[in-house]
């Protein structure tokens, strides 16, 4: 009887070991998908920024889920980042948040300067009234 106490209390010490490197593993796991968000973040936000710039110049339609970029969210992914999935959820993030604070900035200074609206048909920029 004592035998099998003995034995049980190994298999018990065991088993929690284990899990406790399954833990281990899975902490593993969750650090690199965060800094692969992280990676893709970062990305993505310079990405969208240029292009809410450009979009809120022109007087665009407010549209970033049109561009290559932010539908193929792996652009700059690198292997060593961590999680191909995690830099992908990271970027479009990333783009998102960007694109907005460009955006509403370009319209912002263009309202401030007088402009209602800029007509780039020929490459100009000419106020239309």
């Amino acid at each position: 009887m004592r035998w099998m106490g003995v034995m049980t209390l190994a298999a018990l010490g065991l088993a929690s070991g284990a899990c406790a490197a399954h833990h281990h593993g899975d902490r593993g796991y969750h650090e690199r998908h965060r800094n692969a968000y992280r990676f893709g973040y970062d990305r993505g936000y310079d990405d969208g920024y240029r292009h809410g710039r450009v979009d809120g110049h022109r007087y665009d339609s407010y549209n970033y889920w049109h561009a290559r970029e932010y539908r193929h969210s792996d652009r700059g992914y690198r292997g060593s980042y961590g999680s191909r999935q995690g830099y992908a959820d990271g970027y479009r993030r990333g783009y998102e948040r960007g694109y907005r604070k460009a955006f509403d900035t370009e319209r912002r200074e263009h309202r401030r300067h007088g402009h209602d609206r800029c007509d780039y048909r020929r490459g100009m920029r000419r106020p239309r009234y």
